[in-house]
């Protein structure tokens, strides 16, 4: 057995160590991703009362050799992955680089184990490391000894016990949700990657609905630098989700600035991607937000572009939904458009802005039985032809319609009065 200092302050180390336990929980299932693992599990072990007892999280990738423990845990910043950019077997991007990692699980419980197996030469090798919150400075290490099992079970097994408050928050719909959303990018871009959480995948490809990418090249920021970026806007299944996330150029997360941005009737995660969002975590700008000139400039870009591509995506879904109503037979407007005024294709334009927005919104109306969604859409076209304006008016109570809309609105009902007809 060996004892190890780690050669920095204390009370550093506790600062390092509080964080959000959803957070230890992420730099945990990056360090066995960057230690080439295929298959990570998070799993959430109860007592006979159905109380957390334990957390583990298992992984079979290549482990840590007892010479890099040594190493890595008697000082901060002795990570092996801080002159290297991609792992050695899977050349697969490397997320850590700063050894900060590991004294994130203290966040999660004040007791942690870490057991390592890995190979020399032909032998298993298996050791464990053993540390205490109360005792952040030093850490203790058994010496390895060679192992019974497969010669395939290379890993790092980190259990997690005496564990704080608020762990039971990481579990549940929400901490899954926030789990696909920070990994969505690298399983997207490794899809052999399998990450279960409380015994269930997290696969973002069937929770998405779809994803876009938009890039931004040869932008000009307040501080005079050009940069090159990507705006990936991923629409989720389920509701609920939004948010925007700041990553470096490998898609890495580095922060989410907040409030979050909200377009009605969407579920969306969207990640912007650029090598500078590096640069400005590295001189500690992105956590500033409105005291950075540069991130409030990139904030606006990615609203900007958020708000242009939800435009365009309710556009899309409302255009699929007429066809659907003109399918099952409840579109309340006879398709015979070579025989309709320019007054009255103008006010279709309204009545479909108005009712499909209001089906976008008020998703229960698309499964109410078909004679309810008939008689809807029959009672909006008919407000629209007698009284659009205080149709709006009674429309905005329920669902407000966005300001983009509002003025496409007043655009068609100014048409509508060049072409003869007034609203009362």
């Amino acid at each position: 057995m060996r004892r190890i200092q780690v050669q920095v302050c204390d009370d550093h180390l506790e600062i390092i160590g509080k964080t959000r336990p959803i957070n230890a929980i992420v730099e945990l299932i990056w360090n066995a991703l960057d230690a080439e693992a295929t298959i990570v599990r998070v799993n959430f072990i109860e007592n006979e009362l159905t109380g957390l007892e334990y957390i583990e999280i298992t992984d079979n990738g290549h482990g840590l050799k007892y010479e890099e423990a040594i190493v890595s845990f008697s000082s901060l910043g002795g990570s092996w992955k801080k002159e290297k950019t991609i792992t050695p077997r899977e050349k697969r991007i490397l997320h850590g680089k700063y050894g900060k990692g590991r004294f994130r699980a203290f966040s999660l419980g004040n007791s942690v184990t870490w057991e390592s197996k890995y190979f020399e030469g032909d032998n298993l090798l298996s050791y464990k490391i053993l540390a205490s919150g109360n005792n952040l400075t030093e850490f203790i290490l058994t010496e390895p000894e060679i192992s019974q099992q497969k010669v395939d079970s290379t890993g790092m097994k980190v259990l997690i016990s005496d564990l704080t408050d608020g762990v039971n928050y990481l579990r549940g719909v929400n901490a899954i949700a926030e789990i696909t959303e920070i990994f969505a990018p690298y399983l997207m871009q490794y899809p052999n990657v399998k990450i279960y959480y409380d015994s269930v995948l997290i696969d973002p490809l069937t929770a998405r609905i779809e994803a876009n990418n938009y890039q931004i090249d040869r932008l000009v920021i307040p501080s005079g630098k050009t940069i090159n970026g990507t705006l990936t806007i991923v629409e989720w299944a389920s509701p609920g989700k939004r948010g925007l996330f700041f990553c470096d150029e490998h898609g890495f997360a580095r922060f989410s600035p907040l409030p979050k941005l909200y377009f009605r009737g969407f579920s969306y995660t969207a990640y912007f991607k650029s090598e500078y969002v590096k640069v400005l975590d590295q001189q500690g700008l992105l956590q500033l937000e409105e005291l950075s000139e540069d991130v409030r400039f990139l904030i606006e870009i990615c609203r900007k572009k958020l708000r242009e591509h939800f435009i365009l995506r309710e556009g899309e879904k409302g255009k699929r939904l007429v066809q659907e109503w003109k399918d099952e037979g409840i579109y309340p407007i006879p398709n015979d458009s070579d025989l309709l005024s320019e007054d009255q294709k103008i006010e279709i334009k309204i009545f479909e802005t108005y009712a499909t927005h209001l089906f976008h919104i008020v998703k229960e109306l698309n499964d109410s039985p078909k004679v309810i969604r008939e008689l809807l859409l029959k009672l909006i076209y008919t407000l629209v032809k007698e009284n659009s304006i205080q149709l709006a008016h009674i429309l905005n109570e329920i669902a407000k319609i966005p300001e983009e809309k509002e003025t496409e609105l007043k655009m068609l009902e100014e048409e509508r009065q060049g072409c003869g007809k007034t609203s009362i």
